[in-house]
């Protein structure tokens, strides 16, 4: 699929994403530059129609949302009064006891936080809107920002 020289054009100190379009078979693929986000707060929206179950090319509803960020660096999205995640990321919340909780109720679940849960490293938890001042840090990751690489942030970074 891809020729020797195809890797030798990529640049070795960089990370890729690979985006595959699909429906029967695969229709398109590329192959992205991607540069970790740079975030530092996070503002709270409420939608309590999204939906976003599977990984899609039409992301209009989470846009929407997006904007609504003002002068924070991303979103932390909440249905029906829950925590889901951000718009590009699953999250985790660390509680006072030293768990790193993640929303029972995510649009998207992620291959990253399966992972996590089957190693232990995070658990599922109901978390509320009016729960998350409760915590004292946060953790935004996926498959292209591994556990280690997560952005951590204290609560104080949440704006609501």
């Amino acid at each position: 699929m891809f020729s020797a020289t195809f890797w030798k054009s990529l640049d070795k100190y960089k990370v890729y994403k690979l985006r595959v379009v699909y429906a029967e078979k695969v229709e398109n693929w590329e192959l992205i530059p991607y540069e970790r986000p740079k975030i530092e707060s996070l503002r709270l929206v409420t939608d309590n129609c999204i939906g976003y179950h599977w990984k899609s090319l039409n992301r209009d509803s989470i846009q929407r949302l997006y904007l609504q960020k003002a002068n924070a660096d991303d979103i932390l999205i909440v249905k029906n009064s829950l925590i889901t995640d951000s718009s590009y990321m699953n999250v985790a919340f660390l509680d006072k006891n030293d768990k790193w909780l993640t929303p029972q109720t995510p649009l998207l679940g992620g291959t990253q936080r399966a992972y996590l849960l089957s190693k232990g490293i995070i658990e599922e938890a109901t978390i509320g809107v009016d729960d998350v001042f409760k915590f004292s840090h946060i953790r935004l990751f996926n498959a292209l920002n591994s556990w280690e690489e997560a952005i951590e942030l204290p609560i104080s970074a949440i704006i609501s």
